[in-house]
């Protein structure tokens, strides 16, 4: 019951931060300005896509615990699914991180 729970506050923080990081509002202020229009919303765009894989790594776990999923096909079928995720939403956490960089070498320069 526990987990059930915390899989669903998983689920609704994720679609939250997902609707906060569309509308701009969890970016920090510094980092708008630091950032042009273009880098922002690329920006803005991987953030989006981050919370919303963190939500759909949540359903799974939650479709995972609710169906007892024990057959080693699923099971195995799940955990590369969630590599997958994982590493797409690393790699866009990098991706956020070198735009970072190139606005603050742009700026010190």
């Amino acid at each position: 019951m526990v987990c059930t729970i915390t899989y669903i506050l998983m689920i609704v923080l994720g679609s939250f931060a997902s609707l906060m990081l569309f509308l701009e509002k969890l970016i920090p202020y510094e980092t708008r300005i630091l950032l042009d229009k273009k880098q922002l919303s690329k920006y803005r765009n991987n953030l989006v896509k981050i919370s919303i894989i963190f939500t759909l790594v949540s359903v799974l776990f939650l479709i995972e615990h609710i169906y007892n999923i024990r057959s080693w096909f699923y099971y195995i079928t799940l955990i590369l699914i969630l590599i997958l995720l994982t590493w797409y939403a690393v790699k866009k956490l990098v991706s956020n991180l070198n735009i970072l960089n190139k606005a603050k070498n742009k700026e010190v320069k």
